[in-house]
């Protein structure tokens, strides 16, 4: 098994819009260690981040973030560990449309 560190994902995503950030190929781990936030308007944004294990439909117990705001302008950084197992997703929405996010990690294959 080898391990990279590397942008995992980043997307900004339409108002309202929820996207699919990634979806973990077969025979693949991610352990997602960093995630940046911004808002890229010169108004508040929020943003809904959820973690869907093996890409199941939209629950509340999948939520990492909800109606999370950020301020105009302004990045934020969330260290964590977000273990995913193969076909696990990540899906962001925001309000606005402002709200670009980078995710970080490592990828085992």
């Amino acid at each position: 098994m080898a391990d990279v560190y590397q942008n995992i994902y980043q997307s900004k995503p339409a108002a309202g819009v929820e996207t699919t950030l990634t979806a973990v190929p077969l025979s693949t781990t991610y352990r997602i260690v960093n995630l940046i936030v911004h808002n890229s308007s010169d108004s508040l944004d929020d943003f809904t981040l959820r973690h869907c294990v093996a890409g199941a439909a939209n629950d509340d117990k999948q939520l990492l973030f909800s109606n999370a705001e950020i301020g105009a302008k302004d990045t934020v950084t969330f260290q964590a560990l977000i273990c995913m197992a193969a076909t696990d997703t990540l899906k962001l929405t925001s309000t606005n449309g402002n709200i670009s996010l980078n995710a970080y990690g490592i990828v085992t294959t």
